[in-house]
């Protein structure tokens, strides 16, 4: 009888340790700590793009990103920069292809927080930031519901 239970104790804790690390990886997604974020927006790839051009107005667009070097440019389609000096991201990039049924432009943001354990709280941030980036591009302003966070 005590082996049985000792047994059974065995499994839980193993089955307990398990899904502690399958949580882990789903909290984390399938690229570890990276942070990806899309949105459609009813503009073209052109105006999008010449938004997020100037490092000047990234953070305007994206809070958390101070300042950045820019790595690599194409025009109308990506942008990927690194972060410099204390960014809470090491690097990121945006790209801007044709949404279906030719309704604007899809905005696809990928960051790489410079710890892994502050994913979710930028995660969180970046997505509210990307909802106003939208919202002033399609209707010139943004609302605000008592939900919105606004730093």
């Amino acid at each position: 009888m005590r082996t049985m239970r000792s047994a059974a104790i065995l499994t839980g804790v193993g089955l307990l340790g398990a899904g502690g690390v399958m949580m882990v990886r789903a909290m984390r997604g399938r690229n570890g700590s990276r942070i990806e974020k899309a949105f459609t927006i009813e503009r073209p790839a052109a105006e999008l793009y010449a938004a997020w051009h100037d490092p000047e107005q990234l953070p305007s667009i994206i809070s958390i990103l101070d300042r950045v070097e820019i790595v690599a440019d194409e025009a109308d389609r990506s942008i990927a920069w690194r972060g410099v000096g204390c960014q809470p991201t090491k690097a990121g990039s945006v790209t801007f292809t044709r949404a279906p049924g030719d309704r604007g432009t899809e905005l696809r943001v990928t960051l790489e927080p410079r710890r892994p354990s502050a994913r979710l709280a930028l995660a969180a941030r970046v997505e509210n930031d990307l909802r106003r980036f939208k919202a002033k591009l399609e209707a010139g302003d943004v609302a605000l519901n008592g939900t919105d966070v606004t730093s």
